[in-house]
């Protein structure tokens, strides 16, 4: 029972296969990266529109907008390794929540067939809860993906977290992790959808 218990306590997290469903109730903003609109080439440099990119302090960032593939829509987000040991970089939204109350997010992850993952190298969901003051009161991950990631079809990484006390806001984070022995991996991730859980 202790055992059973304690399951029911930690955050949920899931691996699923993308129905291809486009995520319009979502909390976020774009989030299946429609805008800016990419032009005449597959890939921009542009970042989408409402999402933070960040990075590891001076490390490079590679993250573009693409045409390439889309899980729905015509665009996605392809995040490329910086090859720098321990490294990550990744994008990030930040939402008003309400403490008590549970909140799931998700995204739809794809393997970049011409650069796949290896290695070390993994995508990963996150959320932040922040007080009011901008503190970070603690932080719930989600499930991850690495070397093994399909290429031919889109993967859902899935979880949820309830808002501690004292929560204000909440940061909803993709990351790509580069880890001890990173390579020149690549993923592509669309449709990015937050939600109070019901």
């Amino acid at each position: 029972m202790r055992i059973l218990k304690q399951l029911l306590t930690l955050p949920f997290v899931a691996i699923l296969l993308a129905a291809g469903s486009s995520p319009d109730n979502s909390l976020l903003s774009n989030p299946g990266f429609e805008f800016p609109a990419v032009k005449g080439d597959a890939a921009s440099t542009d970042q989408p529109e409402k999402w933070q990119v960040f990075g590891h302090e001076n490390d490079p960032v590679k993250i573009e907008l693409s045409t390439a593939v889309a899980n729905t829509g015509s665009q996605s987000v392809h995040i490329a390794s910086n090859s720098v040991k321990d490294s990550y970089q990744g994008l990030s939204q930040q939402i008003h929540v309400d403490a008590g109350k549970g909140y799931q997010f998700s995204a739809a992850f794809r393997n970049d067939s011409a650069a796949p993952l290896s290695g070390t190298e993994r995508g990963q969901i996150s959320i932040e809860w922040k007080a009011d003051d901008g503190r970070e009161l603690d932080r719930t991950w989600g499930p991850d993906v690495g070397a093994s990631l399909a290429s031919d079809h889109w993967t859902v990484l899935k979880m949820d977290g309830t808002a501690p006390p004292d929560s204000v806001d909440a940061v909803f984070v993709i990351t790509f992790h580069e880890g001890a022995d990173p390579k020149t991996g690549a993923f592509f991730v669309d449709d990015a959808a937050a939600s109070e859980r019901q």
